[in-house]
């Protein structure tokens, strides 16, 4: 019996000193620099109250692209987005600038200035960002995933 005691106090000793890793907590969002080219991939829109998710090449209307959006950022924190519109025809260069305000990381580009793009996550090889889209149904919360690899474009 006393054995029995022993090797249950023995385990349950070990057990109470073990503990879950500390990694269990780590945020969703990192902060991987976010400086490179990256090519627009995946886009993620609720309408109707439902959350929808498509290839980048799949936009239909008005912005229905030909060509992968590409989104450039410098050290110097200045940001250009080459765009690629079927209903303009050509590329459109628009440039901007990389901010932080209240540990959060915005891009401000000129031609969308009052539509900052949240940086909602980022690693070495993604980039999610988030702003307002204005549709004919109304405006919604899009976010645009970035990839450093160059979608395949589909014919």
């Amino acid at each position: 019996m006393k054995k029995l005691m022993a090797l249950v106090l023995f385990v349950g000793t070990t057990l109470s000193f073990t503990a879950c890793s500390s990694d269990d907590n780590a945020p969703i969002r990192t902060d991987a620099k976010i400086e490179g080219t990256w090519y627009a991939d995946q886009v993620v829109y609720t309408y109707a109250g439902k959350e929808h998710s498509r290839s980048f090449m799949e936009l239909r209307g008005d912005d229905a692209v030909y060509e992968t959006d590409i989104l450039i950022i410098d050290n110097n924190n200045k940001a250009t987005l080459k765009e690629h519109k079927k209903i303009i025809g050509s590329e459109t260069i628009t440039n901007g600038a990389v901010t932080k305000n209240n540990d959060k990381t915005f891009i401000t580009l000129e031609k969308y200035n009052t539509n900052p793009r949240e940086v909602v996550s980022s690693t070495t090889t993604e980039l999610k960002l988030r702003y307002e889209f204005a549709a004919k149904e109304g405006t919604e919360p899009m976010i645009v995933t970035y990839t450093k690899v160059k979608p395949e474009i589909k014919k």
